[in-house]
């Protein structure tokens, strides 16, 4: 409020934040020791800093399209199913933080898996489709339609 009498043009800055993931789904706040940077005020959301560090594990990224022309699927589930595994199930959304905005392309953690079984599609109207050998880290788009139909999820 102060800022606003005082004609501040951008008067709902805030100090940066820093949390550091610790696990368990809990952050701790590491602002103090980040940088100069963090002590900045600003009026800015949603930034996110990745660890880009030498990680050799596997991915694997998937869009879901269909129509002409093609357009995200949002609410259909993809199971990524591994030898041995529990099946990682995501679904296609676009809701997210606070002005942020959101990729609704799915994004999977395979770890030390160099590849994966296959990919089961439950599509927002119930249809199931298959996509077998799927490459593991790089992006692919699944259209709908050019998978192998499916009964039951097998």
């Amino acid at each position: 409020e102060a800022l606003v009498r005082k004609g501040d043009p951008f008067p709902m800055s805030q100090p940066n934040q820093l949390f550091r993931n610790i696990g368990s789904n809990r952050f701790e706040d590491v602002t103090a020791t980040a940088g100069s940077v963090f002590e900045l005020l600003e009026v800015s959301r949603g930034r996110l800093l990745i660890n880009n560090n030498a990680n050799h594990n596997h991915w694997i990224g998937l869009r879901l399209v269909a129509g002409d022309p093609p357009r995200d699927q949002i609410g259909a589930w993809v199971g990524v199913h591994r030898k041995g595994k529990p099946v990682l199930w995501r679904r296609v959304r676009t809701d997210g933080g606070y002005a942020s905005a959101n990729d609704p392309r799915l994004l999977y953690g395979l770890g030390n898996a160099a590849t994966v079984d296959r990919v089961e599609v439950h599509w927002p109207d119930g249809a199931v489709e298959v996509w077998p050998g799927i490459a593991v880290d790089r992006y692919t788009t699944l259209t709908r339609g050019a998978g192998s139909t499916a009964k039951n999820g097998e």
